[in-house]
């Protein structure tokens, strides 16, 4: 399966003025932007995720808030 993120350089970033993006652009790869990335899949929507850190859901997996917990149904566990 391809990969849904591309991570740019600051190089390629700053170089260019405008980026023409063929479909939506989801803002944030957390959970949000995950699942709209997901569905937008399943429907055949070309689309493209910006997260900023480099990783997806940085906020769970870099423990940004110390409390931050995570409750699901178990079904989904």
């Amino acid at each position: 399966m391809e990969s849904l993120f591309r991570l740019a350089d600051q190089e390629d970033l700053f170089s260019r003025r405008c980026i023409c993006v063929k479909g939506p652009v989801i803002v944030g790869a957390g959970p949000s932007g995950l699942a709209t990335a997901a569905c937008l899949r399943e429907q055949g929507v070309p689309f493209m995720v910006l997260e900023r850190a480099d990783c997806i859901a940085s906020l769970w997996q870099k423990r940004t808030c110390d409390r931050l917990k995570l409750h699901l149904p178990k079904q989904f566990c």
